[in-house]
């Protein structure tokens, strides 16, 4: 049976290991991947855009993923922990600091629904909010869609 050294190479002096325990150590690897990306994708889908918000609103796709995960949290609120992760799973925060892109979109899609009457507070060092008309008019708005 061939031999293979400790990952550290013969150097440090670790134990040489068996062909065989490489192989069980892949196949445990590669099932760990295979759950993780099926926890991935479960979580992707959890944060998928599933509302219709209105056409003139024009919300792009990481936009419409932060005011889906405000307006289905439970009480419209998000982490800004949260809702990085929401913009991540689209690749826009690949190329920049999380922090930097969320930023940038949230005050992007607050100009855009500003003038429909929806705000969204900053909990300093916390996350995001939508207000309670917030949620009422996103509410109207997103029954009327489906209605058009």
């Amino acid at each position: 049976m061939a031999c293979l050294w400790g990952f550290g190479g013969a150097k440090d002096g670790k134990a040489a290991r068996t062909a065989e325990s490489f192989e069980r150590e892949i196949a445990s690897l590669k099932e760990r991947i295979d759950i993780l990306e099926e926890g991935r994708r479960q979580f992707r889908h959890t944060l998928t855009p599933r509302l219709l918000f209105p056409i003139e609103w024009e919300l792009n796709r990481a936009e419409t993923s932060l005011l889906t995960a405000l307006y289905t949290s439970t009480n419209g609120f998000r982490s800004t922990d949260m809702l990085s992760v929401a913009i991540n799973l689209w690749g826009k925060a690949r190329l920049a600091d999380p922090t930097i892109t969320l930023r940038v979109a949230m005050s992007s899609m607050r100009r855009k629904l500003r003038d429909h009457g929806i705000r969204i507070i900053t909990r300093c060092c916390e996350g995001y909010m939508l207000t309670e008309a917030s949620k009422v008019l996103i509410k109207v708005a997103v029954a009327r869609a489906l209605n058009v």
